[in-house]
């Protein structure tokens, strides 16, 4: 008979709990726990026999190694999208999957790297912040902006994501020209009634 029991080191904490699969004369199982960090596990053996005598116990231990899973980074739009206003770009539902949302498993913050990688030239604010933006020029045409924002955490590891920005046409007013366009449509009626007001003179005289 075989009995065994899991002594956590002071390296393991709570969260670093294991659940052991099998246990038989010559193997023992467990599952690994997700760490933060390598951490050191120990496990008691001791052997019973069928007349009660009983060996051990038996330490031995094992170190769970931790292994860095790459940040996930996200990107979207936070304002309106219109020319000649400005436009809002951010990274903070990027996550790493190692610890909190927006930071790495050293308890520091995903550094952040904004680009412009498509659409028409613009000046980016905030490049190497959560937050980016830009204002796009007027245009009689549509145009779209595309940017990529890279995370990476403490190891170094890193993640990308791409959001595209179209800004719609400027729609130009029509007072000014339609009232142009009146003018010169009336302008041969006017010139009409100068001409029978001429000859009105005319003949009064």
């Amino acid at each position: 008979m075989v009995s065994t029991q899991v002594v956590r080191s002071p390296l393991e904490s709570a969260r670093a709990s294991s659940r052991l699969l099998r246990t038989c004369l010559r193997e023992l199982g467990f599952t690994a726990p997700q760490v933060q960090g390598n951490t050191a596990l120990a496990f008691s053996l001791v052997v019973t026999d069928a007349d009660g005598a009983t060996a051990g116990p038996f330490v031995y231990s094992v170190t769970v190694t931790n292994v860095n899973q790459a940040p996930v980074a996200k990107a979207r739009i936070i304002s309106g999208v219109r020319g000649g206003e400005q436009v809002k770009l951010d990274g903070s539902t990027s996550t790493d999957p190692d610890h909190e949302a927006s930071t790495d498993p050293d308890n520091e913050a995903l550094t952040n790297a904004w680009v412009q990688t498509g659409g028409a030239a613009t000046t980016l604010s905030g490049a190497n912040s959560v937050e980016a933006s830009f204002t796009p020029a007027k245009k009689d045409t549509a145009e779209t902006y595309t940017f990529t924002v890279t995370m990476k955490d403490a190891a170094g590891v890193i993640s990308t994501a791409e959001v595209k920005v179209t800004v719609p046409k400027v729609e130009e007013g029509g007072g000014g020209s339609s009232a142009g366009g009146s003018v010169g449509g009336m302008a041969p009626l006017i010139a009409l009634f100068a001409a029978m007001g001429m000859l009105r003179r005319r003949k009064s005289a």
